[in-house]
Protein backbone atom coordinates (compact mmCIF):
# COMPACT_ATOMS: atom_id res chain seq x y z
CA UNK A 1 0.00 0.00 0.00
CA UNK A 2 1.19 3.51 -1.31
CA UNK A 3 0.45 6.52 1.39
CA UNK A 4 0.85 10.40 0.52
CA UNK A 5 0.69 13.07 3.23
CA UNK A 6 0.50 16.77 1.95
CA UNK A 7 1.54 19.94 3.81
CA UNK A 8 0.08 23.26 2.80
CA UNK A 9 1.25 26.63 2.95
CA UNK A 10 -1.00 30.01 4.02
CA UNK A 11 -1.29 30.41 -0.77
CA UNK A 12 -2.78 26.59 -0.48
CA UNK A 13 0.55 25.22 -2.12
CA UNK A 14 2.32 22.18 -1.30
CA UNK A 15 5.09 22.70 0.17
CA UNK A 16 5.94 18.90 1.68
CA UNK A 17 4.84 15.74 0.39
CA UNK A 18 5.39 12.96 2.37
CA UNK A 19 5.24 9.64 0.86
CA UNK A 20 4.90 5.98 2.50
CA UNK A 21 5.07 2.65 1.69
CA UNK A 22 3.48 0.06 3.56
CA UNK A 23 4.66 -3.66 3.85
CA UNK A 24 2.13 -6.28 2.82
CA UNK A 25 2.00 -9.69 1.52
CA UNK A 26 3.83 -9.28 -1.40
CA UNK A 27 6.47 -7.08 -0.33
CA UNK A 28 7.64 -6.84 3.07
CA UNK A 29 10.10 -3.83 2.23
CA UNK A 30 8.19 -0.34 3.97
CA UNK A 31 9.97 2.77 3.05
CA UNK A 32 9.14 7.00 3.82
CA UNK A 33 10.81 9.97 1.59
CA UNK A 34 9.65 13.18 1.95
CA UNK A 35 9.63 16.20 -0.94
CA UNK A 36 10.13 19.54 0.17
CA UNK A 37 8.86 22.11 -2.42
CA UNK A 38 9.95 25.58 -3.03
CA UNK A 39 8.21 28.46 -5.35
CA UNK A 40 9.04 31.58 -7.01
CA UNK A 41 6.98 35.18 -5.80
CA UNK A 42 4.77 34.42 -8.69
CA UNK A 43 3.81 31.09 -7.03
CA UNK A 44 5.36 28.76 -9.77
CA UNK A 45 7.52 25.76 -8.65
CA UNK A 46 11.10 26.26 -8.48
CA UNK A 47 12.52 23.59 -6.47
CA UNK A 48 12.05 20.10 -5.63
CA UNK A 49 13.88 18.24 -2.71
CA UNK A 50 13.50 14.63 -2.28
CA UNK A 51 14.90 13.34 0.74
CA UNK A 52 14.74 9.64 2.36
CA UNK A 53 16.71 7.05 4.72
CA UNK A 54 17.53 4.70 1.66
CA UNK A 55 21.19 5.33 1.26
CA UNK A 56 22.16 6.44 5.32
CA UNK A 57 22.57 3.66 7.71
CA UNK A 58 22.08 5.87 10.86
CA UNK A 59 18.66 6.27 10.08
CA UNK A 60 18.59 10.15 9.32
CA UNK A 61 16.76 11.35 6.06
CA UNK A 62 19.40 12.96 3.74
CA UNK A 63 19.35 15.06 0.35
CA UNK A 64 19.02 12.26 -2.55
CA UNK A 65 18.18 14.44 -5.32
CA UNK A 66 16.68 17.61 -6.43
CA UNK A 67 14.36 19.63 -9.18
CA UNK A 68 15.07 23.52 -10.58
CA UNK A 69 12.09 24.60 -12.67
CA UNK A 70 12.88 27.31 -15.11
CA UNK A 71 10.02 29.40 -17.34
CA UNK A 72 10.57 31.80 -20.78
CA UNK A 73 9.69 35.49 -20.17
CA UNK A 74 5.84 34.79 -21.04
CA UNK A 75 5.92 32.64 -17.67
CA UNK A 76 5.31 29.20 -19.57
CA UNK A 77 7.45 25.99 -17.81
CA UNK A 78 10.85 26.03 -20.20
CA UNK A 79 12.77 23.24 -18.68
CA UNK A 80 13.67 21.10 -15.69
CA UNK A 81 16.71 20.05 -14.62
CA UNK A 82 17.47 16.88 -11.70
CA UNK A 83 20.39 16.58 -9.55
CA UNK A 84 22.06 14.26 -7.72
CA UNK A 85 22.39 15.48 -4.08
CA UNK A 86 26.02 16.37 -5.04
CA UNK A 87 25.01 18.48 -7.61
CA UNK A 88 25.76 16.39 -10.26
CA UNK A 89 23.23 17.02 -13.47
CA UNK A 90 20.89 13.21 -13.65
CA UNK A 91 18.35 14.79 -16.61
CA UNK A 92 17.04 17.00 -18.59
CA UNK A 93 13.75 18.20 -19.93
CA UNK A 94 12.48 20.79 -22.03
CA UNK A 95 8.91 22.04 -22.72
CA UNK A 96 6.61 23.83 -24.99
CA UNK A 97 3.33 24.55 -24.54
CA UNK A 98 3.00 22.93 -21.31
CA UNK A 99 3.84 19.65 -22.88
CA UNK A 100 7.44 17.97 -22.50
CA UNK A 101 9.70 18.28 -25.43
CA UNK A 102 12.74 16.22 -24.60
CA UNK A 103 13.75 14.64 -21.78
CA UNK A 104 17.54 13.38 -21.55
CA UNK A 105 18.96 11.29 -18.72
CA UNK A 106 23.02 11.20 -18.49
CA UNK A 107 25.64 9.00 -16.72
CA UNK A 108 27.68 9.93 -13.87
CA UNK A 109 30.70 11.35 -16.64
CA UNK A 110 28.26 13.55 -18.60
CA UNK A 111 27.42 11.15 -21.32
CA UNK A 112 23.64 10.71 -22.27
CA UNK A 113 22.06 7.49 -21.00
CA UNK A 114 19.13 7.82 -22.49
CA UNK A 115 16.64 10.77 -24.31
CA UNK A 116 13.00 10.75 -24.98
CA UNK A 117 11.25 12.42 -27.17
CA UNK A 118 7.67 13.37 -27.28
CA UNK A 119 5.08 14.07 -30.07
CA UNK A 120 1.51 15.73 -29.41
CA UNK A 121 -1.34 16.40 -31.73
CA UNK A 122 -2.50 20.01 -32.75
CA UNK A 123 -4.66 19.96 -29.65
CA UNK A 124 -1.18 19.33 -27.15
CA UNK A 125 -3.08 15.25 -26.58
CA UNK A 126 -0.16 13.14 -26.34
CA UNK A 127 0.36 10.82 -28.92
CA UNK A 128 3.58 8.68 -28.70
CA UNK A 129 7.69 9.36 -27.56
CA UNK A 130 10.50 7.89 -28.73
CA UNK A 131 12.91 6.44 -26.47
CA UNK A 132 16.45 5.91 -27.22
CA UNK A 133 19.14 4.32 -25.17
CA UNK A 134 22.59 4.98 -25.11
CA UNK A 135 23.34 2.30 -27.69
CA UNK A 136 21.20 3.89 -30.40
CA UNK A 137 18.38 1.57 -29.83
CA UNK A 138 14.79 3.52 -30.39
CA UNK A 139 11.69 2.40 -28.38
CA UNK A 140 8.18 4.06 -29.56
CA UNK A 141 5.99 4.53 -26.15
CA UNK A 142 2.21 5.30 -26.90
CA UNK A 143 -0.80 5.31 -25.09
CA UNK A 144 -4.00 3.41 -25.67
Amino acid sequence: MYLVKNEYDTDDRVVREDSYFIPNEFDNEGWHEYTMLEYYEDGKLYKESVYSQESNTDGTYMLEQYSIWEYDAGGALASQTQYSADGLVLGRGTYENGNTKEFIWFNEDGTIASSEDYVYDASGNFIYSLETDSEGNIRRMQSD
